[in-house]
């Protein structure tokens, strides 16, 4: 396993194994990242919703989870398109580069940090 310091460190080889097997190793970190923020997230949408008052965490808290999740799964199937890009990159478009794996890694995680809250307020807007 590897540590949090290892997150955006570049691999060494360019082969499809080399590609996948590095964000393999690194779905478990993301997965720690994102998921306690997204229900950290959800959990204020929530305390807007019901007014800060904190008996709505009681009440709601599986439904909280739930929302949570449902978040969290979709950010697992677009992880998959991190390294899926990688090796259109490296393999077809012949752009090979150490730090490719690192920078779309970053952007993976902004666009799923970004996507939560967004998609909440679009849809469910407390004013």
């Amino acid at each position: 396993m590897i540590g949090l310091s290892d997150l955006f460190h570049p691999r060494d080889e360019d082969t499809a194994k080399a590609i996948v097997a590095w964000w393999e190793r690194r779905r478990l970190i993301y997965n720690i990242l994102l998921a306690p923020y997204t229900f950290l997230v959800v959990l204020t949408m929530f305390l807007r919703a019901g007014g800060y008052d904190l008996t709505i965490i009681r009440v709601s808290a599986p439904l909280m989870f739930l929302v949570s999740a449902v978040f969290v799964v979709p950010a697992n199937l677009w992880y998959i398109g991190g390294w899926l890009t990688e090796l259109c990159a490296v393999k077809i478009l012949r752009f090979a580069g150490r730090r490719t794996g690192p920078v779309l890694m970053m952007a993976g995680l902004v666009f799923s940090a970004l996507f939560v809250p967004v998609v909440l307020i679009f849809f469910f807007p407390i004013g």
